[in-house]
């Protein structure tokens, strides 16, 4: 990956996140939060801060993850832990169903035995 200074990122479609040189020019438009949002941190000397303030989907930390293009020179480069992520998209599937439940045989039954009982006593 490429290195870049300070320099070569002002003035372009760059952002810096925990070290790492982001290209958002194809993405920019897309922004959630809005086009003015990623223009008033392009050339910025790290938009960590702000990007963190948000709490960012694991979505979004994938999409700036696949737009790397390089990291700025002297910086320290953190990884984000990706197990979080992982965690919540693990939670957040839903449970595989076979198609059969016992409610669908329970609550009949039990419906059948309460009416029984019913007019049982009615009577």
């Amino acid at each position: 990956m490429k290195e870049y200074t300070l320099k070569e990122i002002q003035g372009k479609d760059l952002l810096v996140i925990r070290g790492k040189v982001v290209n958002v020019k194809e993405w920019k438009r897309d922004h959630p939060g809005g086009l003015e949002v990623i223009e008033l941190l392009m050339g910025e000397q790290d938009a960590t801060e702000q990007f963190d303030e948000i709490a960012h989907s694991p979505e979004a930390k994938k999409i700036v993850n696949s737009l790397v293009v390089g990291t700025l020179k002297g910086a320290k480069v953190e990884e984000e832990d990706l197990r979080e992520i992982w965690d919540i998209q693990v939670e957040s599937k839903p449970k595989k169903s076979s198609g059969f439940s016992w409610s669908y045989i329970a609550v009949p039954i039990i419906i059948s035995i309460a009416l029984l009982v019913v007019r049982s006593r009615v009577k």
